[in-house]
């Protein structure tokens, strides 16, 4: 399919092709002079023109990327969450609960930092979970609870929940023979299996220790229920229409010539850190709107309001992440966002089927590559990836009759390696390895050999496949003659785990595997967990998929029929998860976009970051050299890095009013807890941590997602300096000699007078005009704004020294915000240290930093600013009062203003001279939209602050006020006037906060 240029293209083409009198025939002839005259009066109308056209493009550019800002400052504001705000939204409608309920669900939530000074939209639900299908919350335990009281009446025996009838087989088949259960597992099943809902059972047991016994069990089998599952309506909920909504129209407006949105995503260049998270919302939102043609949905929602608010929203945010690209944080926190309302209109028109998904699912397994004579393989729906393992493992076991599994290996790429939750199936199932007529192998692992040693990859699989294949000939030639017998042997049936698949993966197995396929002597179950990659970052569907390569025979037929049962018990496409599910495999080549970029930013990480390099000036830092950690484990064509936890002591000391403060540390205390967060498994957008055991050692596992190369540098520079596994002491005295040095070198070509002596400041700004990405003049005539911004934000187009040095800063400003209180720095040693630090780095405006980087200086300033607005000086108070303000003067745009305006000292502000107050409330207050400054105001005067709550009343009173857009609009629109209804409830407002403050009405 073409796709439509792009709009912006169309204005620059329009522009550039008009450089002549549209009425030539008119022209007098002219002397020279009238004709130069003339020329220079056409280039000026051009240029004129041209910068119209830049302003406007540049209103909308900044429009778009304000609705975003004034979304985060809203909730900043109020103290409502985003989920919540939308939840409330929502919940006006009728038929909304099981949408209400299920909103920002997640299989495997982040960790939650205490202070979070990035501030972005909270998206969150009180069942998610650490990691749902095997560390589910107290939340979702009580849910299951309540279901199970609902439907049962009053509780009365134990009992665990589980997703099939399948599944509690599975359970019950290991306590047979026991006291556990009454009778067989067959008996047992058939008296005490209570259907709850549609996917969830109640398996009840005599006594509570029983249900304990057979709780490790539901990990292993995958045979939990969806937190979806658990949070489904009872009966079908219906929308009320509403004659004044149109949503065929809104749909239409996704995709107008003039405006969209899914051509202005795929226009991000591929250089920049979120263009494949940007092309697959793209694909994502014209997929949506494809089957809402294809199955005439608008035929019953085109009076919706459920839709017609979600597609509103998603509007509004789909509008705005182009504006995003530039910072990978806020543009998967927007992404997230778009899935939620992508969900939301999912569950509202439902309008895939079983059928869709299986021929959506087709596409998992077909290759090419097959012999004709192999049929196409029919990829079944899992509980999850263990839940499709386990099913792997039980039909192999009943086509062989031989429960025994054992990996796949070779001598010279060593023994496939092998998930942790399969360890634990084979013990809990008592499988063994010896005379195993079956096979396993991982197609790629989570968890990365010994940098240096053999990848295990595609080929390694080949390679071991084709010797067991060889082997297993010459076997069955070997028994057929000693025991005269001609028959055809058994083929070998391979477990194939392909959750993590890279592009042509698949391909490769059957080019290489399709003539034995065909012949019957290979059949190979392939197993996929949809929870990693397959999620597109979403973090939202616990599902699995599980298919057979095989020749068309008996055998097949048998496990096709047996998991068609199975997965007609689990049934999951009766629940919301499942229509995303399918509208995430319809996208299925953004998994092999997304895995591509974070292998990419795993070897920019280990070849400039964690690459055992010394830095440049080669001078004693501190203890040794300036020498890089390497990763303790990596390999390249995986998206992780591996860091053992051994190591000798490591120590912070801070030099503080009260004396010297030594804060121990260890290797995984140098990872920043906001830039990369804790979270069970992987292929999340953001690059996180996890904690795991490699070689009987505790190892931080880092999951590499869709950062910038910037960003990453600002995220693991100091960490890379720092993790060593000697003894290491780290000071603000060595922060600021590894900052001067940085800069230093960054401008060891300018040369400098030697009786000049540059500020840090001078030094960084000039550091950062040497590194900028250079703009020819061709480039400025011919490149949109849109294409020259976008042009510097690429990977490889500029140097780093300033997010070098920003890394640095932050690593030292989360430690010292995270280990210490604001008032222990009014005085001390390190303060001027880190005054010279903050003020250089503001002053120089950071160019080329992150905004996320931005923050974390913005957060040690609020820090130290606060230091001095606690202290007993009168004039330190105020002095920390205007340094706060200047800070965020200079680096405008941080989404943490509303709560820095909350925790200024009343008595501070009062004793403030006007023109301080003046710019205070320009810097911290006037920026903000209309709702979210009468949500502060009010959140002051609840407070008790009245003095800044009068000051900021009085000056909202004289603003002129038009409605800024957020992610809750429902306009869609470029900026707006305020409606009666929106002005009534303004006026509502502000009356109520006069009232609280003394006002008379």
């Amino acid at each position: 399919m073409t796709i439509p240029t792009p709009t912006n293209a169309l204005v620059r083409s329009h522009t550039f092709s008009h450089t002549r009198s549209s009425e030539p025939h008119q022209r007098p002839v002219n002397g020279q002079d009238d004709t130069d005259s003339q020329l220079r009066k056409n280039q000026l109308k051009k240029r004129l023109i041209d910068l119209t056209q830049t302003e406007k493009a540049l209103q909308q550019s900044a429009h778009r990327h304000l609705r975003f800002d004034h979304t985060v400052n809203l909730e900043g504001a109020s103290g409502a969450n985003y989920s919540q705000s939308r939840k409330n939204d929502l919940a006006k409608l009728k038929g909304t609960e099981e949408i209400v309920a299920q909103y920002g669900l997640t299989f495997a939530s982040p960790d939650r930092p205490s202070k979070d000074h990035l501030n972005q939209l909270t998206l969150i639900n009180d069942l998610e979970s650490d990691y749902l299908r095997d560390n589910p919350s107290f939340d979702y335990k009580d849910a299951c609870d309540a279901v199970y009281r609902s439907v049962c009446g009053r509780r009365k025996k134990p009992a665990l929940f589980v997703n099939s009838r399948h599944a509690a087989g599975q359970i019950l088949e290991h306590f047979r023979g026991t006291k556990d259960i009454s009778g067989t597992p067959e008996q047992h099943l058939e008296k005490h299996l209570k259907p709850l809902k549609t996917g969830m059972y109640a398996l009840e047991f005599q006594h509570q220790a029983s249900v304990g016994a057979a709780r490790k069990l539901v990990d292993v089998y995958g045979a939990r229920p969806s937190a979806f599952v658990v949070t489904s309506a009872t009966q079908s909920q219906r929308f009320v229409p509403d004659p004044k909504i149109n949503n065929q129209d809104l749909l239409d407006s996704f995709q107008t010539l003039s405006h969209n949105v899914s051509d202005r995503l795929r226009a991000i260049p591929d250089g920049i850190g979120s263009a494949k998270l940007a092309h697959t919302a793209a694909d994502l939102i014209d997929q949506l709107i494809d089957v809402f043609d294809a199955k005439a949905t608008m035929d019953v929602h085109a009076q919706n309001p459920i839709l017609a608010n979600s597609l509103s929203s998603m509007k509004a945010i789909a509008d705005s992440l182009p504006e995003l690209c530039h910072d990978s944080r806020k543009f998967n926190n927007a992404y997230q966002a778009l899935i939620e309302e992508l969900q939301v209109s999912l569950s509202t028109t439902k309008p895939y089927d079983s059928d869709d998904l299986h021929q959506i699912s087709k596409a998992l397994l077909s290759s090419d590559a097959l012999p004709a004579s192999v049929p196409e393989p029919r990829v079944h729906l899992a509980s999850s990836g263990m839940g499709a393992l386990t099913l792997a493992f039980e039909i192999a076991e009943h086509l062989t009759g031989n429960p025994n599994v054992e990996e796949l290996s070779t001598s010279k790429h060593g023994t496939s390696p092998v998930y942790y939750e399969v360890e634990q199936l084979r013990y809990h199932r008592m499988v063994e390895s010896d005379n195993a007529a079956t096979v396993y192998a991982t197609l790629n692992h989570s968890t990365p050999r010994k940098a240096g040693d053999l990848a295990w990859d595609i080929d390694a699989v080949s390679s071991a496949l084709k010797q067991k294949l060889r082997q297993t000939n010459q076997h069955s030639t070997a028994n057929n003659a000693i025991t005269n017998n001609s028959t055809t042997s058994q083929p070998l049936y391979c477990i194939l785990d392909a959750t993590l698949e890279k592009r042509g993966d698949i391909d490769t197995l059957c080019q290489q595997f399709g003539d034995d396929i065909a012949q019957n002597k290979l059949k190979i179950i392939v197993c996929k967990s949809y929870q990693k990659f397959a999620n597109l970052g979403t973090a939202k569907v616990m599902a699995g998929g599980i298919g057979i390569l095989s020749a068309d025979d008996p055998d097949l037929k048998r496990a096709n029929d047996y998991l068609n049962g199975i997965e007609k018990d689990i049934n999951l496409m009766a629940n919301n998860d499942g229509q995303l599910l399918t509208l995430l495999l319809g996208c299925r080549d953004h998994e092999f976009n997304l895995v591509d970029r974070a292998v990419e930013n795993s070897t920019f990480t280990a070849k400039h970051l964690f690459n055992g390099k010394t830095e440049p000036d080669n001078k004693n830092l501190f203890n040794g050299q300036k020498v890089h950690q390497t990763f303790d484990y990596s390999e390249a064509h995986l998206p992780f890095g591996l860091l053992t936890q051994n190591s000798q002591p490591h120590s912070l000391s801070l030099n503080l009013e009260s004396g010297q403060k030594d804060i121990p540390l260890n290797r995984n205390s140098h990872l920043s807890g906001l830039y990369t967060p804790a979270r069970d498994s992987f292929g999340f957008n953001q690059t996180t941590r996890t904690m795991i055991p490699v070689d009987n050692q505790q190892s931080v596992r880092l999951s590499f997602g869709q950062e910038s190369q910037a960003e990453l540098v600002e995220q693991f520079y100091a960490p890379s300096l720092l993790m060593k596994k000697d003894k290491q002491a780290w000071s603000c005295q060595h922060a600021r000699t590894l900052i001067h040095d940085l800069a230093n070198e960054a401008i060891k070509s300018v040369r400098i007078p030697p009786h000049v002596k540059p500020a840090l400041w001078q030094k960084l700004h000039v550091a950062g005009q040497l590194e900028k990405p250079k703009t020819s003049d061709a480039e400025r005539l011919t490149l949109s704004p849109d294409s020259l911004r976008l042009k510097q934000l690429q990977n490889g187009e500029r140097g780093l020294t300033l997010n070098k040095i920003t890394s640095v800063i932050n690593h030292l400003g989360e430690m010292i915000t995270r280990s210490t209180k604001p008032e222990q720095w009014t005085l001390g040693k390190d303060r001027p240290i880190v005054d010279e630090l903050l003020n250089g780095l503001i002053q120089s405006g950071l160019p080329g930093v992150s905004s996320a980087g931005r923050s974390g200086v913005l957060a040690l300033q609020a820090h130290m600013s606060m230091a001095d607005m606690k202290s007993a000086s009168k004039n330190q108070r105020l002095r920390g009062l205007q340094s706060l303000t200047s800070a965020i003067l200079r680096l405008p745009g941080w989404s943490g203003t509303p709560q820095q305006l909350l925790a200024i000292p009343d008595e501070v502000f009062q004793k403030a001279t006007p023109s301080q107050k003046e710019t205070t409330l320009s810097a911290l207050f006037s920026t903000l939209d209309n709702s979210t400054q009468l949500n502060l105001m009010q959140r002051l005067a609840d407070k008790g602050d009245l003095n800044k709550a009068t000051a900021c009343l009085e000056r909202f009173e004289k603003r002129e006020h038009t409605a800024a857009e957020s992610f809750h609009s429902t306009s869609g629109g470029d900026v707006q006037t305020i409606s009666d209804a929106k002005q009534n409830r303004m006026d509502s407002k502000l009356s109520q906060l006069r009232m609280d403050l003394g006002y008379k009405s």
